[in-house]
């Protein structure tokens, strides 16, 4: 008697043609889901490279990508055809496209159920271009930093702060009671790059603040703190801010 298809793949005893109605989808979305990892794997290694300006692949021009055609001082035009393709980026859209059509043909108990697979697949979808966007500012606004770390003069800093997770303080063993509900203290993080005698040197500050919330007020009096520190320690005629704050 022949071995059922599900069997061989998966080394196990299969269900029955009611839990798996067709062996081929489950093998290709194995094929697809392989597919999507190796891309974000390799968007992961080597996207740094393939997103540098001289790059002649049409999704890698960090630069042009970011153009504003509305504002010339955010504006660059192209100097060559895009004619390159990206056999990875290729790749993945063909996987993406073809796991959509298995979902929208796969056959479900009822609509409710089709609805909520397609909806999932649309926003996973979704979720994978969004990672590769991030992917490429990263790449851009590193570019950025640097470049303006590369500007530093004697008498100038840079300053990169955000709002680091909640720290929440534990004890060593504490009781269920102790740790529910549980508010964190916020955590603000500063590092000043400065160049001094020639050195590229850096300095962190950290504050930690009880009871505080996350606006306007306390980021002015954070840096208040900050500006006033580092002002003690040597006169700048010029500051660099970079801050990087959720709306």
């Amino acid at each position: 008697m022949a071995l059922c298809e599900f069997s061989k793949l998966f080394c196990g005893p299969c269900s029955g043609s009611t839990d798996y109605p067709s062996n081929v989808a489950c093998i290709s979305i194995g094929e697809c889901d392989r597919d999507v990892k190796g891309h974000l794997k390799f968007c992961k290694i080597s996207g740094d490279i393939a997103a540098k300006s001289e790059s002649r692949l049409l999704l890698a021009r960090a630069v042009m990508r970011f153009s504003d055609p509305s504002d010339k001082d955010f504006c660059q035009e192209c100097d060559h055809q895009h004619d390159g393709r990206c056999s990875q980026c290729d790749a993945l859209d063909n996987v993406l496209v073809h796991i959509e059509n298995l979902v929208h043909s796969a056959e479900f108990h009822n609509k409710e159920d089709k609805d909520e697979a397609c909806y999932l697949c649309r926003t996973s979808v979704n979720a994978i271009h969004s990672w590769k966007s991030h992917q490429l500012r990263s790449v851009h606004q590193d570019q950025a930093r640097i470049d303006a770390i590369n500007a530093l003069e004697e008498h100038s800093a840079l300053i990169v702060s955000d709002w680091a997770v909640k720290f929440i303080p534990q004890r060593y063993k504490e009781s269920q009671q102790d740790w529910f509900g549980k508010r964190g203290m916020s955590w603000h993080i500063a590092v000043v790059f400065r160049q001094i005698e020639g050195t590229l040197q850096l300095q962190s500050f950290v504050h930690l603040m009880q009871s505080s919330t996350q606006d306007s007020l306390t980021v002015v009096h954070i840096w208040q703190h900050i500006l006033k520190a580092i002002k003690d320690e040597d006169e700048m005629r010029s500051r660099h801010l970079s801050i990087s704050y959720p709306k």
